[in-house]
């Protein structure tokens, strides 16, 4: 309409101005501080410069205003304050006893190594207690004591096995499938390195460890048919242990004693801080 054609002709003319003005020099009225004019060379509309900062502020303004009104409440009350997970309270073991005394700083060492394994496997109060370590369960032995000389540092009328090497005499062997003295290493690495120490002891250990070629089944009836007869020592990993008690090849029947070899490995872990 004739509105719309006067609004055209406005814009054309001011568009003729402006091409003009380019062409002789003269900077519009409307110039921005920057010397880009509202209007473009073809007559349309172009927001200076400080206009469009302008534009961006309020439009930056809200989103500032709303990112900052999201932690309050629809009805304006105070934001409502995250809730802290509660501790569940496990105790943690701390080893305090004096390498003095053996006994008592060994029960701490499995007690502290206990509680670790109940927080990492988030068992119930009544799973923890399930161990409860004490000092009571271990027979003397002075920290630091090499494996070749255990049979001389221990073997009381309680471990009639590691007496009997200390005397010189044959080890009597324990039932079918069992094995009188057990030491757990970290690795099957840590088993073949301590093999020849526990031979000096003058007794055949058998190593229950994952090692060799060929198929893991065949290594496994192997290991069973070393523990038929029963054995006397064996040197073992603690995962092949397990695996030899679950599936029957090996009875705690005239078990004398547990040697937890606490070598630490190439990342600083023993027995008891295996994962």
């Amino acid at each position: 309409s004739s509105a719309l054609a006067a609004a055209r002709l406005l814009l054309e003319a001011m568009g003729k101005a402006r091409r003009g003005n380019a062409e002789t020099g003269v900077t519009s009225s409307r110039a921005s501080a920057s010397g880009v004019d509202d209007l473009d060379l073809d007559g349309n509309w172009a927001p200076a410069a400080s206009d469009e900062k302008i534009t961006k502020e309020k439009e930056k303004r809200p989103l500032e205003e709303s990112a900052a009104g999201d932690g309050a409440a629809a009805d304006g009350s105070a934001p409502k304050k995250k809730k802290r997970r509660k501790s569940t309270g496990k105790a943690k073991a701390v080893v305090t006893a004096d390498p003095g005394d053996p006994s008592e700083w060994a029960s701490q060492m499995v007690a502290a190594a206990w509680a670790a394994e109940v927080k990492a496997s988030s068992l119930t109060p009544l799973e923890a207690k399930e161990l409860m370590p004490r000092s009571s369960w271990f027979e003397p032995c002075p920290s630091g004591t090499p494996l070749a000389q255990l049979p001389s540092a221990v073997g009381g009328a309680a471990l009639p096995t590691l007496a009997a090497v200390r005397d010189g005499t044959e080890p009597k062997l324990p039932p079918a499938q069992g094995v009188a003295v057990v030491i757990l290493c970290t690795s099957t690495q840590r088993v073949f390195a301590a093999l020849p120490d526990v031979r000096s002891w003058g007794v055949k250990p058998v190593a229950l460890a994952v090692h060799g070629g060929g198929r893991k089944a065949k290594l496994l009836e192997r290991q069973a048919r070393q523990l038929s007869a029963g054995a006397a020592v064996a040197v073992a990993t603690p995962g092949r242990i397990n695996r030899m008690l679950e599936e029957g090849h090996l009875k705690l029947d005239g078990m004398e004693a547990i040697v937890l070899d606490l070598v630490r490995d190439m990342k600083q872990r023993d027995v008891l801080t295996l994962n």
